[in-house]
């Protein structure tokens, strides 16, 4: 969205957040997302370098039986639970809405630093 306010940003988001809620997403989506965490998943197991980052990754959140089993229990969410969790933390309640607005430095303010 190179042309848009952030408001129009903001909004767009929030639709998107919105339609999580109501109705519960389709078949199609669901496959859409685990096929996009099993080609992940299959990403981050190719190397040795990719595997130790996922271990201390998975080690922070739990431990490695974590890693090892999240493609099958991803396999095990269902439309009603996306629904669900994303009507209980995907809220107005929930949000904080940061915005970063790049600003370009006026020429006083770099000849005075150098």
């Amino acid at each position: 969205m190179p042309n848009s306010t952030v408001d129009q940003a903001k909004e767009a988001l929030y639709s998107e957040i919105s339609r999580l809620h109501d109705p519960e997403p389709t078949y199609e989506e669901l496959r859409v997302g685990i096929n996009q965490i099993r080609s992940w998943h299959a990403y981050e197991n190719d190397g040795t370098s990719s595997q130790a980052l996922m271990l201390g990754v998975v080690e922070t959140i739990q431990d490695k039986s974590f890693g090892d089993n999240l493609v099958e229990r991803c396999l095990r969410v269902t439309g009603t639970s996306v629904r669900d969790v994303a009507g209980k933390y995907l809220n107005e309640r929930n949000r904080t809405a940061c915005c970063y607005l790049a600003t370009t430095p006026n020429s006083s303010a770099r000849k005075s630093a150098a």
